[in-house]
Parts: C-alpha cells; sequence; structure tokens
C-alpha cells in the first residue's frame, strides 16, 4: 500500500469505471479474470455491479487513495428486491448489449454462458431460499496492494 490516506466516501456516478475495473482485477478469487473462460468484460463487469451502481448507487461506497479509488464495498438490504430486478433491468438488457457486439456469437462464450447456466439458475434458486433467512447482502473488493491493511475493514464499516 502506498503512503496515501485512504478515505472512506460514498460512490459517486464517476467512480463506475473504477468499481468495474476492481470487479475485473478481484473476479477470480482476488485474481483478474480469466479471458479464456469469459472473455466479454462489459458483459461480467455488468452482470456483477450494474444493479448497484446504476440503480442502487446510494448502496455503494468506495475507498479512494491519491485520488484513486482503490477499493469498495456495495450491498442491498433486500437480496429479494434485487434478486427480482436483475432479470428485467440487468441481466436480459446485459445480454442485449452482449449479442449486439457479437460477444454471444462467439462459440467460445457461448459454451461458457450455456455451460453454465443450469449453475447459474440453480445459484439464483437456492439464493432466493437463502435471502429469506439471510435478507441482506454485502460485498467488499480491493486493489491487491490494499489488502491487509484493514481498507475492506473500513469500507464495511
Amino acid at each position: 500500500m502506498n503512503d496515501a490516506a485512504v478515505v472512506i466516501r460514498a460512490f459517486q456516478p464517476r467512480d463506475r469505471e473504477a468499481v468495474r475495473d476492481i470487479c475485473l482485477q478481484t473476479a477470480d478469487g482476488g485474481h483478474p479474470l480469466d479471458l479464456d473462460f469469459f472473455s466479454d468484460h462489459e458483459l461480467f463487469a455488468d452482470l456483477l455491479t450494474l444493479w448497484y451502481t446504476d440503480l442502487s448507487p446510494a448502496t455503494v461506497w468506495v475507498a479512494e487513495a491519491g485520488g484513486q479509488v482503490v477499493g469498495y464495498c456495495m450491498g442491498c438490504l433486500s437480496s429479494l428486491t434485487m434478486q427480482r430486478q436483475l432479470m428485467r433491468h440487468v441481466v436480459l438488457p446485459s445480454l442485449w448489449r452482449a449479442l449486439k457486439r457479437g460477444t454471444l456469437l462467439r462459440l467460445a462464450m457461448f459454451k461458457t454462458l450455456w455451460g453454465n447456466a443450469r449453475v447459474w439458475m440453480d445459484s439464483l434458486i437456492q439464493r432466493e431460499r437463502h435471502a429469506l433467512h439471510y435478507p441482506a447482502q454485502i460485498h467488499v473488493n480491493l486493489r491487491p496492494g490494499f489488502r491487509g491493511h484493514r481498507v475492506g475493514h473500513q469500507l464495511a464499516e
């Protein structure tokens, strides 16, 4: 971590691209997204961040150091509400944009999406069941150089 002080602040629309970039850089257990597995970065970032940044930005906080966004915390108070909005407002429009970009016409990407569709659908069903017992959710991601310095803790607080 560099010597710049970390400031936690509310998300602003100008932070959207930095949040998406951090999502992509931490997508695989804290490591960058594997391009061989999921080649459309826009689609991936849309599916993971768009609901928060575009539909519920008041639930997003960022950590800033030296004028750069180095981490984020986003969540929701009602996972059921979020899940009910995801298909119509995030998934379908994101898939449409990916189709227009030609992403879904690439055999490798189509195989990835098709091969994982069942897993993702099962996951959505499980999430809905879990949402009854654990209605809220929170996601914290940090750029690698800022991990282990309590920045995630500050974001969660």
